[in-house]
C-alpha cells in the first residue's frame, strides 16, 4: 500500500512503497537509504537563513536519540554549505538526554557565543523549554527553526495569541515566529 507523507525517518528514501512530499530520486530498493549509501540534500533553505534573515552564528539543538542526531547532522551541513557557523550544539556533540534537558545552561552559554539561529530536531516539549529558557534569558535570535516534529494542534495558534499550551510551542522570543521545518532526517 502505498503511503504519502512528510518523513519523519528513512523509510521514505529506502522503501519502495514510501513517498515523500519533498520528491526523491534515489532508488528505494528496500535495503539502503539514498544512493549508494548517501543522501544528498539541496540547500537553498539555509541560504535563506545566511542571506535574507541574516543568520550567521547557529545554535543547534538535538537528542542523543538516533534519528534526533541525524536530523541534525543534516541541518549542520546544510547550514555550513551555506555559510552558517556552527556555534554552539546543545549537550555537546552527543545531545541532549530525552526527557531530562533543562536548556537554560545552554541558552546561556549560545547567547555568550552571539548565536543569531536557533535549529532543533527535538519533540514538542523540548521546543517548549528551549522557548521558555530564550524568554527567561532575553535571547533574541534572527530565526528560531524546528523540525515538523514540534507542531501540534496549537500551531495555528501561534501568531493569534490564543496558545493553549503553556509556554506555547512558538514562543515569544525574537525570531520563534519565523520558525519553518526543515527537512527530514536521512542517514
Amino acid at each position: 500500500m502505498p503511503d504519502l507523507g512528510l518523513p519523519l525517518n528513512n523509510g521514505y528514501y529506502k522503501y519502495p512503497n514510501m513517498f515523500t512530499l519533498y520528491g526523491n530520486g534515489d532508488p528505494r530498493n528496500g535495503t539502503q537509504v539514498g544512493t549508494n549509501g548517501l543522501n544528498y540534500n539541496t540547500t537553498g533553505v539555509y541560504r535563506f537563513y545566511k542571506q535574507v534573515a541574516g543568520v550567521a552564528r547557529g545554535a543547534f539543538f538535538f537528542y542523543s536519540q538516533p534519528t534526533s542526531q541525524a536530523n541534525a547532522r543534516n541541518q549542520e551541513a546544510q547550514a555550513t554549505a551555506e555559510g552558517i557557523q556552527i556555534t554552539y550544539e546543545s549537550g555537546g556533540h552527543q545531545g541532549e538526554q530525552i526527557g531530562v534537558a533543562n536548556f537554560d545552561a545552554d541558552v546561556l552559554a549560545m547567547k555568550s557565543k552571539n548565536v543569531d539561529g536557533v535549529f532543533d530536531s527535538v519533540d514538542v516539549a523540548a521546543n517548549q523549554k528551549i522557548c521558555a529558557s530564550m524568554d527567561r534569558y532575553g535571547v533574541k535570535v534572527k530565526a528560531k527553526v524546528s523540525t515538523i516534529e514540534v507542531w501540534s494542534q496549537d500551531i495555528g495558534n501561534c501568531t493569534s495569541g490564543r496558545s493553549t499550551v503553556t509556554p506555547p510551542a512558538c514562543c515569544s522570543a525574537t525570531g520563534c515566529r519565523r520558525w519553518v521545518p526543515t527537512s527530514p532526517a536521512r542517514a
